[in-house]
């Protein structure tokens, strides 16, 4: 009953987010998506009464199937809420989609958070697969996409069928194992414009590591400075247990940053695991800290919190004899007693009017609540109801407050002793000078020197500051740096009558070349080389947009048309002088047809003729305003043939004297190298880079793609 009122009490503060949708269906239109997106991921949520059946069966996705007796429920399932006897680790789900003209021919963006494997069909048509679905630990392949965006494209049918065949076997096994602490089975589902969901993504990657790295940066920062204070003056006990406390909480941080930035299911539920330890020990300093405030020793009775804190931390090496729900339940009233026992101990001292104990019973109280707010969400599974950026605000504004006040009260706390020092220091030196003038000038001179000392403390202090600055900076960029090379592919294609091979250096951590591929069915390749604008994180971001418009139109077979979609699409970005010179080819058999977007000459060597081809084509810049008529070549290809196309950052690649490469330097390079293999070809091209520049620094992105057909 008591679960059953905050539930109704939660849905109701919520209610402006719920949206019409009922029996497995919804209605969609664009004025739908945008008044109720969630503003961290510019997306509808729309993970509520999905037509839901436990299995799997490939005729459930067909858009023809009736469903019409299958069960209502949300995506977001947990595994206590369906028996284990019937609990297989395979579901599937249909949703009916209705929409209106706004929606016609619009490109979405689908973002799934999940704990399994999935494969996702738009009537009845395969989409996209995150992981392997499986009905067994070795069949199934687990992938947390993270909420990357895929695109749907809506024609003008006014009703579509969205189906998911989803399986969590690995999550199932963990659950047997661990209990509530691998419960959310499910998945949550939320769908926007995809150009808005693939910007929302990218700064909430970027918002989400700078927050949670630059908390852990800070909490670790006080951990160290008060353990430092309590080795210079170790009676004051006080500073230790809120070092330690710090130190625990700080790794809470770093766990955030870790779940954050992993694919991986089961690293995820690890880590949570080892978070719970990490907890434990944070409740029992925090109440360590507390008792120190009244200024008396540990009470006996904390011995017990101690034990009983060992105890669950080695529970799950016993978790074949010990009931999961027995640890959680262990877990969740070790918390609420030490929180309401330090909350006690706060009011008390408030009560007693302690010097300064308003402000730490003040974080006290509110980190307490934050955290018993967490613990309700936990247990009641109240994720479903509460908007993601109300439960991020109350959580790290909650967990924020207690180190926060905790610092500004042992700051005054240490400055009312110096205040007090400062005070005996002057009635010393009135004393001093009414004895011996002499010491009162020595006392001058030593109290000069202590400020100058003081000076150059706050110097290192600023320039430590600093460096931390620059570091942290640099952490950032070789993150983003790591994603944009997990854009590229991480194999090249294998076809039997093709070798390939790829080269790419960038000028700066973040770099704005791109190369893909894609193999049809019908045995069409399709290689895209792309530059954009200058280069660094702006540049990334293309390449990022980029890669997710290559998904959704990899199969496009006009080429010219794929530009203007990849153009239009670009403009919708609104990235300010920000464009990307594509070249896209694709060969079948022995025919390619190519086409460019700004991209340098494609070199082609004809084996027959012994000959290079310097093919121009002509083409504005993708996301440029102008709609340009981009052209199309169709060229047959015999075996020997070579083909080489570049980005600018070769020809335009200077030497210490300020002198272009230039084209012919490239042609002459080619030719000498033709006869052998693309990674051959590739050799030689990068022996006369590094012969031309010598130690001149790269001014732009270097990227070529050499094919040679067998």
């Amino acid at each position: 009953m008591i679960k059953r009122i905050v539930l109704f009490l939660l849905l109701a503060g919520v209610s402006p987010h719920i949206y019409s949708q009922t029996n497995g269906q919804i209605f969609l239109s664009l004025n739908k998506i945008s008044n109720g997106k969630s503003s961290s991921s510019n997306a509808l949520d729309i993970s509520k009464n999905w037509k839901f059946q436990l299995g799997d069966s490939l005729q459930w996705v067909l858009p023809t199937y009736n469903d019409e007796n299958w069960q209502i429920r949300g995506t977001m399932i947990y595994q206590d809420s369906i028996p284990a006897s019937e609990n297989t680790g395979l579901y599937c789900f249909r949703l009916k989609i209705l929409t209106d003209s706004s929606l016609f021919n619009k490109s979405l963006g689908l973002i799934i958070t999940q704990y399994g494997a999935s494969e996702i069909y738009l009537d009845g048509k395969l989409v996209h697969k995150f992981g392997k679905v499986g009905n067994t630990l070795n069949q199934e392949k687990d992938y947390n996409p993270a909420k990357v965006p895929i695109g749907l494209y809506f024609d003008s049918s006014k009703v579509h069928i969205l189906a998911i065949r989803y399986s969590y076997q690995h999550l199932l096994n963990i659950y047997k194992k661990y209990g509530e602490i691998a419960s959310a089975a499910g998945m949550r589902i939320s769908i926007g414009l995809l150009n808005e969901s693939i910007l929302a993504q990218n700064n909430s990657v970027l918002e989400s590591t700078a927050l949670n790295l630059s908390l852990f940066g800070i909490v670790v920062s006080l951990a160290l400075l008060h353990l430092f204070l309590y080795f210079f003056y170790k009676t004051r006990i006080t500073n230790l247990y809120y070092s330690i406390f710090s130190f625990f909480l700080a790794l809470n941080f770093l766990f955030g940053f870790l779940m954050g930035n992993t694919s991986n299911p089961n690293t995820i539920v690890i880590i949570r695991i080892i978070s719970i330890v990490t907890m434990v020990f944070i409740f029992l300093f925090f109440l360590a800290f507390i008792y120190s405030i009244k200024k008396q020793k540990l009470p006996k009775k904390f011995k017990l919190f101690v034990l009983y804190g060992i105890l669950i931390t080695l529970i799950p090496v016993f978790v074949n004899i010990i009931s999961p729900k027995i640890l959680n339940i262990a877990i969740y009233i070790f918390a609420i007693i030490t929180l309401l026992g330090s909350v006690g101990i706060l009011i008390n001292v408030i009560i007693k009017r302690v010097e300064g104990s308003w402000i730490i019973g003040f974080g006290g109280i509110t980190f307490t609540l934050a955290l018993l707010f967490n613990f309700s969400v936990e247990i009641f599974h109240l994720s479903n109801v509460i908007p993601d950026e109300t439960m991020t605000l109350i959580m790290y504004l909650g967990i924020a407050s207690l180190p926060i006040f905790m610092s500004i009260y042992l700051a005054r706390d240490f400055a009312g002793t110096n205040k007090n020092l400062s005070q005996k220091l002057v009635e010393v030196n009135e004393l001093l000078q009414k004895t011996i003038e002499q010491e009162k000038r020595e006392t001058e001179v030593a109290i000069e020197r202590e400020k100058e000392k003081a000076r150059l403390r706050e110097t290192e202090l600023q320039t430590i500051a600093l460096e931390a600055e620059n570091d942290r900076k640099a952490k950032e960029l070789e993150e983003a740096r790591k994603i944009q090379l997990s854009m590229l592919p991480k194999k090249l294609p294998n076809l039997p009558q093709l070798d390939i091979a790829v080269y790419m250096e960038t000028a700066s951590e973040v770099g704005g070349d791109y190369y893909d591929f894609h193999l049809s069915d019908d045995g069409t390749l399709t290689a895209i080389l792309g530059d954009a604008t200058g280069h660094g994180v702006k540049a990334g971001v293309m390449v990022t947009a980029i890669k997710s418009m290559f998904i959704s139109n990899h199969l496009q077979d006009d080429i010219p048309l794929m530009f203007h979609h990849f153009s239009k699409s670009i403009n919708e970005l609104n990235l300010e002088y920000m464009y990307m010179c594509l070249a896209v080819l694709k060969i079948n058999g022995y025919k390619m047809r190519l086409s460019s977007a700004g991209i340098p000459p494609f070199l082609i060597y004809r084996k027959s003729q012994n000959s290079i081809e310097y093919i121009t084509m002509k083409g504005m810049p993708l996301g440029t305003k102008t709609s340009y008529p981009y052209a199309e070549s169709e060229i047959m290809l015999t075996p020997g043939d070579a083909i080489l196309v570049m980005s600018d950052g070769y020809p335009e690649l200077f030497n210490a004297s300020n002198e272009m490469f230039g084209y012919n330097k490239i042609i002459d390079v080619f030719r000498e190298t033709v006869n052998s293999t693309p990674e051959g070809i590739i050799d030689s091209l990068k022996k006369s880079i590094d012969n031309w520049k010598g130690n001149t620094p790269t001014r732009d992105d270097i990227t070529f793609v050499v094919i040679k057909v067998k």
